[in-house]
């Protein structure tokens, strides 16, 4: 088992249906029987899980690792789109090929896919890349790639823009709507510039 996903061991009850708290998240799981062994679906799950029942009746949860934003406590979550920058589009195209590029990966071996970038003032990259060595016919190995950048304002430097839009966590409404009209805050709001 790869030492970096989080095993949590609960045995169930006779009735192969609970539910039950772990690292301070509710977990809801509805057992479904596909082939011979039983396997778990989990509802109002904050985190990716994957989770199967071993022979012996215990339910083993596994923490993956999803290509998605997240943060400590991911208060919001939400869309990002950007526009490649002129430095790094100037050569002909505008994909992750050119940020594979600029990184210097070794595409011989490593195939990029996506790209994170965590944090603030000292933002963290890293590339999200399909290990063509590790890789079978059957699955992709895909490896989250740290990177070392000495430049800290790299976002002028990858984007040339870029957008994001954020909701509270739970919002499933406000994110599936248009907006109506466009509007000025100072238009409703008294600012500095009018006293």
């Amino acid at each position: 088992m790869n030492k970096n996903i989080k095993m949590l061991v609960y045995t169930l009850t006779k009735n192969r249906k609970c539910s039950l708290i772990c690292e301070h998240m509710s977990f809801v799981l509805l057992p479904f029987r596909p082939k011979s062994h039983y396997t778990y679906k989990l509802l109002a799950v904050n985190e990716p899980l994957a989770c199967f029942l071993t022979p012996s009746m215990t339910l083993l949860i596994l923490k993956t690792k999803k290509m998605k934003a997240s943060t400590q406590y991911t208060d919001f979550t939400g869309y990002a789109a950007a526009d490649i920058s002129d430095y790094l589009g100037s050569g002909g195209g505008d994909d992750l090929a050119r940020m594979a590029k600029f990184f210097k990966l070794d595409t011989t071996r490593f195939k990029i896919v996506g790209i994170s970038i965590y944090g603030t003032e000292d933002p963290h990259v890293s590339l999200y890349c399909v290990d063509k060595k590790q890789s079978t016919d059957e699955k992709e190995h895909i490896v989250s790639m740290s990177v070392h950048i000495e430049e800290k304002n790299i976002l002028p430097v990858l984007f040339k823009r870029l957008h994001i839009v954020l909701h509270d966590k739970y919002d499933k409404k406000y994110p599936e709507i248009d907006y109506d009209e466009e509007v000025r805050f100072s238009d409703f709001h008294e600012t500095e510039d009018d006293d």
